[in-house]
Formats: C-alpha cells, structure tokens, sequence
C-alpha cells in the first residue's frame, strides 16, 4: 500500500533520505527526525533478535538448548555464533558505498525463495505420524490450506523472478 500509495504520487524511494522526504507530508518538518528515530528503532531490533534467533536455531539443530542465562563457558556454539553473527553483519554493513538498499531487497528475495522450500518441510513435518503421534498431525483440510498457501508462495516469488528479468 505504502509503495502503490508513493508510486501514485511519482515518489521514487532510492535511499534512507528519500523515505524520510517522503514522510513530509504527514510529519511536516520533523518527517527526517520522525523517519531516523523509527529507523534506529527498527535496526537495533533487529540487530539484536535475528542474529539471537539464528543462534538459537544453530544451537537447537545441533542438539543444544541455546539459553541467555546459561554462562559463555557452558554453551559456547550459542553465544560464538550469535557473536559472529553480530560482527559479520556489522562488517557487511560497514563496508563503505555499499548500496544498502539493495542489500535489504536482495536480502528479502533470499527470503521469499527460501520460504517455500522452508513452508514444505515444515507442512511434511506436521504431517509425520512418527514424529507428532497420531493425534498432532495436520488434518486433511489444514493440509490442503498449507499446500495451498504454499503454491501461493511460489507463484509470488515467480512473479517477483519474472518481474526482475523484464
């Protein structure tokens, strides 16, 4: 909406300061202050929360409990991996002239293409009388909702491929 909304308008968003020229109309001349505090909200965030849940997705499929009140010592692929998370992102985003915002869209087609594939394990897990008991897998009509929210999925990264190729 936000992008159809400043399209309609003839804004086009390259960088940081054209978000925030963007906001003038709603925030007047405090939009860059207004834009940069949301901004810094949103990076510290996420600086902090996805390289903690990448660590503890790291540590779970290595059959560790990742846990923040556990000592350095005791859980060191936790806390060493959420540590060179934090220092590779903060190299990556170090590096001077890199575009950033296309660091973030290239970031995000990584996701949606992933996500599929991602959607697919998680549906045959669920549907695993092995692994949930008879009783926990998906019924037949959540099956089919998923099957159907993943060729969803599918069908919009294609369309995202096909519109980058044009």
């Amino acid at each position: 909406a936000c992008a159809a909304t400043l399209a309609r308008a003839g804004l086009h968003i390259e960088d940081a300061r054209d978000a925030a020229l963007a906001l003038r109309p709603l925030a007047g001349d405090y939009a860059s202050l207004v834009f940069g505090i949301g901004l810094a909200g949103a990076a510290l965030l996420a600086a902090a929360i996805v390289p903690l849940s990448t660590a503890y997705s790291l540590a779970e499929a290595f059959g560790t409990i990742g846990d923040l009140d556990d000592a350095v010592r005791a859980d060191r692929l936790f806390y060493g991996s959420f540590v060179a998370l934090v220092g590779l992102a903060a190299t990556i985003v170090s590096i001077p002239h890199l575009p950033l915002l296309q660091l973030i869209y290239f970031s995000q087609l990584v996701n949606a293409i992933l996500l599929a594939p991602h959607l697919v394990l998680l549906v045959l897990l669920n549907r695993d009388v092995q692994i949930l008991g008879n009783h926990d897998i998906l019924s037949a009509w959540w099956s089919a909702a998923a099957w159907l929210g993943i060729a969803l999925v599918v069908s919009a990264v294609l369309a995202l491929g096909l519109a980058l190729l044009m």
